[in-house]
């Protein structure tokens, strides 16, 4: 059994939306002075709020489905999420999916639910130039293919 997955999990989770937040409360400090002083219109402070939202819910959903920790088994997945763990056979996923970001994502579609959703995605292990191909993706995405049901 090997693990797949990245320790980035929890950093681009948790860590990386909570400073994007951070950035926008700071920049909110300012507007607000701003607007105090007269130089920018009062709806400039709503705008921003409204920015906050949209990204908030944006990072929300892109980053709901990662899983903590992906093992890979001879015949599928082992999935785990808080404390539930999960395991996925390879003719249980209907496609692969990677998401170019830094770092990258690989969503997995599966043909009916578990308990985690018909979607789940993981943060491969990181390496130096993360914008190029990703090997692991290949990989899964072949042994999918393998295990395809014929139609």
């Amino acid at each position: 059994m090997r693990k797949i997955s990245s320790s980035l999990t929890f950093f681009v989770k948790y860590v990386n939306p909570a400073c994007i937040l951070v950035v926008l409360w700071i920049l909110s400090k300012s507007v607000k002075e701003k607007v105090a002083q007269g130089l920018w219109p009062p709806y400039s402070m709503g705008i921003l709020v409204a920015v906050a939202v949209i990204l908030f819910f944006l990072i929300r959903k892109k980053y709901a489905s990662l899983v903590d920790d992906v093992y890979q088994q001879k015949d599928g997945l082992l999935i785990r999420k808080r404390a539930m763990k999960l395991k996925i056979k390879y003719s249980d996923i209907r496609n692969l999916e990677l998401i170019r970001l830094n770092p990258p994502i690989i969503k997995l579609y599966l043909h009916s639910p578990s308990q985690f959703g018909l979607e789940l995605s993981f943060v491969p292990p990181a390496r130096l130039f993360s914008f190029m191909d990703v090997p692991l993706y290949e990989e899964l995405k072949q042994k999918v293919e393998q295990h395809q049901l014929p139609n």
